[in-house]
């Protein structure tokens, strides 16, 4: 992993070669995330991230299939949306699309995402974000306060924010002197454009069923392998100790990772 500074706002720039680098990329703002690899070849992408008081910008491009999970910061909410993408990507057990707005708190990330795919997102502390939309919506509170979804929006909404970002990392690039606090504010005030107080919030309780029992599986299969000196369960052997039959365990993992139990497996096996 080669690290390269940028010039003005605290910009970092990291070239990955390897799933784990990318989470420990992100351990240098204090995240707890886990990148599991879910296609075959070499890894290769990058990590952009931008410091900003109370506010984190981040841009992250991968070309394999990428699932990634676990923690940010507790006392933080993400915003973040596709640049591009070429095939199924979930957000928490919903399906993704170039124009899904991901919404949520920073205390649980669960992100499957496609080939070829680059993302870019603001982390923003939650008191901060909590004070700007009461004030600016009549004391309401964030709707996805305590919750993870995927927002459909239309494409001038989306490439609105795309835009936002693409001038942010500019402005950081080649404007070293510019404020960063404005810079912080017009991201946040793109945002709020997009979103509103009577923010829509789907019915999450069979996604995060699903979500859950893919994790479950996932864990088993690590305790498994564990306790079986490295050896690969069968699929009807996860099936058994999670109490799933094979159907409901390839619909819950197409939901939410977008591919099937045994080309989880596979891939698994194959990047060990």
């Amino acid at each position: 992993m080669t690290v390269a500074p940028v010039a003005g706002l605290n910009i970092q720039s990291l070239t990955l070669s390897s799933a784990e680098q990318a989470a420990n990329a992100n351990s240098l703002v204090g995240w707890r995330l886990q990148y599991d690899q879910l296609s075959c070849g070499s890894f290769d992408g990058f990590i952009q991230q931008i410091q900003l008081p109370d506010a984190v910008v981040i841009r992250e491009s991968s070309n394999q299939r990428v699932h990634q999970h676990g923690q940010m910061n507790q006392s933080s909410y993400g915003l973040a949306l596709p640049m591009r993408m070429s095939g199924s990507s979930s957000f928490h057990a919903h399906m993704v699309s170039v124009n899904s707005l991901l919404l949520g708190s920073g205390d649980e990330l669960d992100l499957c995402t496609s080939e070829r795919f680059e993302l870019a997102g603001l982390v923003v502390n939650k008191t901060l974000l909590d004070t700007i939309w009461a004030d600016l919506f009549a004391g309401a509170s964030v709707p996805f306060a305590t919750l993870h979804f995927a927002k459909l929006t239309d494409g001038v909404a989306s490439e609105t924010l795309r835009q936002a970002f693409r001038l942010a990392f500019d402005v950081a690039r080649y404007e070293p002197t510019f404020n960063p606090l404005l810079l912080r504010d017009a991201l946040i005030e793109s945002w709020v454009g997009v979103l509103s107080k009577d923010e829509v919030i789907p019915d999450l309780r069979a996604a995060s069923a699903r979500q859950r029992l893919v994790h479950r599986t996932i864990d088993t299969l690590h305790t498994l392998i564990e306790a079986g000196d490295g050896h690969m369960p069968t699929l009807l052997t996860l099936c058994r100790h999670v109490g799933a039959s094979p159907r409901k365990l390839n619909y819950c993992f197409q939901e939410t990772l977008g591919l099937s139990p045994k080309n989880y497996l596979r891939a698994y096996r194959l990047n060990q």
